[in-house]
Formats: structure tokens, C-alpha cells, sequence
């Protein structure tokens, strides 16, 4: 049944994504490895994104449609995940594949166009700190819409999937983000432009958005080494105010001269802050299945982060890194300043991290059982 279909060209349409490539979120990453692997495999992939991230085009054989959408942080999300649909339509696409609990509102309206839909979780977003009581409840509803009228669910954390089967009274297929192939680079021109060296950071990647508790690494700072210094490479997602509160906190810090602000990196300048960092961290409150960490994991950099679900599930529950309590100031010094100063116990936990996100976390894998459920969805 899979390969008739496979063989017919069955398109899918992809919605929930700003777009790719090259867009910083979990979901874009997650779709700029997925979608080229189930190309490769016959499956005829266009993604909707929205014209202020990305332009129209043909990228690794994904077509990416970019369709316009109002800037406002409110209606953004809603209006487009409805203009994608209309468009997966007009395109004939025979299943729609969403992306983020917010784009469940408009799944309904792909069924009732005749056309079957898979729905992915990334996280639980209405537990973001950073919604206000309207944007909660319209999250709230797209999970229950997505959950209820998809045809098939996938969600990408074994934490989740248990809380949406026992929610839900349903099946819920795991299909984990994964981690690339890591890119060693060796230290060059972005190390120099922010006056550091190989093994003298801590690294942090992510959004800058409050669930990820930067504020807690930036008073940590003063609790390292005196040598070491802290990079933060993020990007904004529309936290302006908290943008400026983590400036306002480092500049304050008595280590303000070891915080460095590296905006946002891709390409290659992310791989060589990557590739010579001495210790990651990740000090968040809410995630889903972070990619950050697990590209961490890839490059073997000893990992800190917050004892959280999601976080436990990568690190196999402290076996391939340290967890430590949630705005624990004092006990993510502490676990930092552990690593720091202990060779073995890194060489240890790098080996450790590199094998677990290998065999736990491989694409290839996580594309091939994610084209079954495509086209199980598909044959129904």
C-alpha cells in the first residue's frame, strides 16, 4: 500500500512553520531535515511560509511557498496557518501535515476540504510564559482541534506522548526531533570577532524568550571560574522587553566583562562556537524536545541543563549529563564549575553525549518511520 502511493508523487503540504531554511525555531529545524529526506524518497513536499521569513522558492527539492501574513505577534500564527490550508488545496495536495499546537485551529478545515492531516506537537506552548490569556486559550483550543480531528498524531518527546494518549484517549506516534550531522570547525574569524578561545566558554543557543531562563546562566557567571566567560547565542522571538532585561541584568553583573551576546549564528559561525565550547547549558523551564541540546550532544560538549522533562529524556536522565533543579542559581554554578575543572568527567560525558544522540536521535531514521505514518495516513 505505501509504495503505490509513494510511486503516485502523494503531496503533502506542510503548515505551522515561519518557513525554511535558514529561519531560527524548533519547527523550522525540524522541517529543513525532514521534508528533503521524505523528497528523497517520492513524496512530493511543499511548505507554506510566511513572506517576511522566507521567499518562494525550490530548496532541496522542498518546494517553499511564501504567503503573506499580518506582523501582528496575536493573529500572525492564525491567519496563516488558514491561508496555508486554502493554498494546500488550490495545490491538490492529498494530506496537510501541521506543525505547533497553534496551527490545530485550522486542521478541521483541511478534512472537511477532503484532504487528510497529520498532526505534530512540538510543545506544550501555552505554557509559555510569554502568552497572555487570549494566546492561551487559542493554543489550548488548536491542540484539542488538532488532537481530535487529525488523522494521525505524532508528538516529539516519549513525556508528551504519555500526556497526550492519557488527554486524548488516543494513539500518539513518537517521532523525536533529531541531531545533525555535527560540522568541526576549527577556531576562526567568529571566536576572534568576540575575543574568545577554544575550551574558554560556556555556550548557550536558543530563543531568547523567558521560558528559557537566561537570567538564571547570567547570575550564574559570577559563580565560574574567573577565566571563563559565557556566550549567548539566541535570536528573539518577539520578547523584546526581556531582550532588554537580560542586557539590562548582564550589564549589571559583576561579571558583565565574561557575558558576551552573540546574536543570532547558522552556518558555520554556529558550528565553530559549537565545536569549541568547553560546557553548554541550558537553564530552561518549558520545552518540548529541545534541538539545541541535542546538537550539543552531536558536537560532545559535556551538557548542564534544568531537570525538566524534556531535558531528562535527551540526557537519560542524568546518565549523558547533569541535571540540576530549575532556577537554581547556586546548583547550575555548581554542576558547571564541576565540568569545568574535571577532564575526565568531560572526556567521559563527551563520548557518552555523541553516542546517545547517534543512535537516539538520527534523521534518517526519524524520516523513514515518519513517511510510514505519511502514508498510512494517506491509504486510509
Amino acid at each position: 500500500m505505501s509504495r503505490r502511493y509513494v510511486a503516485t508523487k502523494l503531496k503533502l503540504g506542510v503548515v505551522g512553520t515561519r518557513g525554511i531554511p535558514g529561519v531560527p525555531g524548533g519547527v523550522e529545524i525540524h522541517c529543513s531535515e525532514l521534508y528533503p529526506r521524505l523528497v528523497s524518497q517520492g513524496i512530493d513536499v511543499t511548505v507554506y511560509g510566511r513572506r517576511a521569513y522566507v521567499p518562494s522558492q525550490t530548496w532541496q527539492g522542498v518546494r517553499v511557498v511564501a504567503l503573506r501574513a499580518p506582523s501582528s505577534k496575536g493573529v500572525e500564527a492564525a491567519v496563516h496557518a488558514f491561508k496555508a490550508v486554502l493554498a494546500a488545496k488550490r495545490d491538490g495536495c492529498d494530506i496537510v501535515h501541521f506543525h505547533a499546537v497553534g496551527s490545530g485551529v485550522a486542521l478541521p478545515l483541511a478534512r472537511m476540504l477532503g484532504m487528510r492531516a497529520i498532526f505534530t506537537v512540538h510543545a506544550f506552548d501555552y505554557l509559555q510564559r510569554k502568552w497572555g490569556r487570549a494566546a492561551h486559550t487559542y493554543l489550548r483550543l488548536g491542540e484539542h482541534l488538532g488532537m481530535r480531528w487529525a488523522d494521525e498524531v505524532i508528538t516529539v518527546s516519549e513525556w508528551q506522548r504519555s500526556v497526550l494518549e492519557q488527554r486524548y484517549q488516543r494513539e500518539v506516534h513518537l517521532q523525536p526531533n533529531g541531531a545533525g550531522a555535527p560540522h568541526h570547525v576549527e577556531p576562526s574569524s567568529v571566536l576572534r570577532s568576540l575575543g574568545l578561545e577554544r575550551g574558554s566558554y560556556v555556550l548557550f543557543v536558543g530563543r531568547l524568550v523567558p521560558d528559557k531562563r537566561v537570567e538564571d546562566l547570567i547570575a550564574a557567571t559570577r559563580h565560574l571560574p574567573p577565566e571563563a566567560r559565557v556566550v549567548i547565542v539566541a535570536d528573539t522571538s518577539k520578547t523584546d522587553e526581556y531582550v532588554r532585561s537580560l542586557r539590562a541584568a548582564a550589564s549589571r553583573s559583576e561579571a558583565s566583562d565574561r557575558i558576551v551576546f552573540a546574536d543570532r549564528r547558522m552556518g558555520d559561525e554556529l558550528a565553530e562556537l559549537y565545536s569549541n565550547a568547553q560546557v553548554f547549558a541550558l537553564p530552561s523551564s518549558v520545552e518540548g524536545l529541545p534541538i539545541a541540546l541535542l546538537e550539543a550532544l552531536s558536537y560532545g560538549i559535556p551538557c548542564v541543563a534544568s531537570d525538566i522533562p524534556a531535558n531528562r529524556e535527551i540526557l537519560a536522565g542524568g546518565e549523558v549529563g547533569r541535571l540540576v533543579p530549575v532556577h537554581d542559581v547556586e546548583a547550575l554554578a555548581a554542576a558547571v564549575n564541576g565540568l569545568w575543572r574535571d577532564e575526565v568527567e568531560r572526556s567521559r560525558l563527551s563520548q557518552a553525549g555523541i553516542e546517545r544522540a547517534r543512535t537516539a536521535y538520527d534523521w534518517d531514521r526519524i524520516a523513514s518511520e515518519t513517511l510510514a505514518i505519511v502514508t498510512e495516513a494517506a491509504a486510509r
